[in-house]
């Protein structure tokens, strides 16, 4: 094994971290990446990944299945997304994305297509149209009448 003489540590091939690096998001994809069944779902392991509904109130509580895996982990209260907002917005606008009365339906579609400032683009791969249609819709309804639909 080399040493670093500097910093008396052992040396590590550059290359060789590379490929652990890969080997574990291979692997961390693999275990988590992939969406699962409805027979899991209905078990409580993952988020189904079944098609949107197309009734008004099946339609929301789709926009809720597609915001809780897609959406919920930079958008929760305390998410990286929403501390983003919330400096941006100063307190002029709720942070948390669910809070919000002003949100328009193509605002919503054209920035998860697109992404904005930290947020990254999702591909038709990983949210349809359909869904992100149920994404939009479910955002863009008044939070309060939102609780009434589910």
């Amino acid at each position: 094994m080399k040493y670093d003489l500097l910093r008396r540590v052992p040396w590590v091939d550059p290359r060789q971290t590379q490929a652990v690096w890969l080997l574990c998001t291979a692997v961390f994809l693999g275990a988590f990446g992939l969406p699962m069944t409805d027979d899991a779902h209905a078990q409580g392991n993952a988020v189904s990944a079944r098609a949107p509904s197309t009734t008004p109130a099946a339609f929301v509580s789709d926009g809720v299945r597609i915001y809780g895996r897609w959406c919920v982990e930079c958008h929760n209260s305390r998410g990286f997304g929403t501390v983003k907002l919330r400096e941006r917005y100063q307190g002029s606008e709720p942070a948390v994305l669910v809070e919000r009365k002003d949100l328009n339906p193509d605002l919503v579609r054209y920035v998860v297509r697109n992404g904005i400032s930290f947020m990254p683009p999702f591909r038709k791969t990983e949210i349809t149209d359909r869904e992100l249609t149920a994404l939009a819709d479910y955002l863009s309804t008044d939070p309060s009448k939102r609780q009434q639909t589910h």
